[in-house]
């Protein structure tokens, strides 16, 4: 009888330290996941803030602005949208 009931929880506490295991995994892949999504919007966030600073640096070497301030002017814009 005795040998029955050790065998009985042991099997329990293998199910429970595979159900542990296997939470643990999804939530070390769903962190991965976070961190990802988070460098992706920075980059993009970076990469709009390039190309506004570009847009406005071209735009206002054409006006009277002047280049420079059309880039400072396009880099805040960029910091503001994107």
């Amino acid at each position: 009888m005795a040998k029955g009931l050790l065998g009985v929880g042991a099997l329990q506490k293998k199910q429970a330290m595979s159900g542990l295991t296997q939470a643990a995994g999804l939530e070390a892949q769903q962190d991965i996941a976070e961190e990802q999504l988070y460098q992706q919007r920075k980059a993009a966030q970076a990469q709009t803030t390039g190309t506004m600073t570009a847009v406005g640096a071209y735009v206002g070497a054409g006006t009277a602005v002047g280049g420079v301030p059309g880039a400072v002017i396009g880099f805040l814009i960029g910091k503001l949208f994107g």
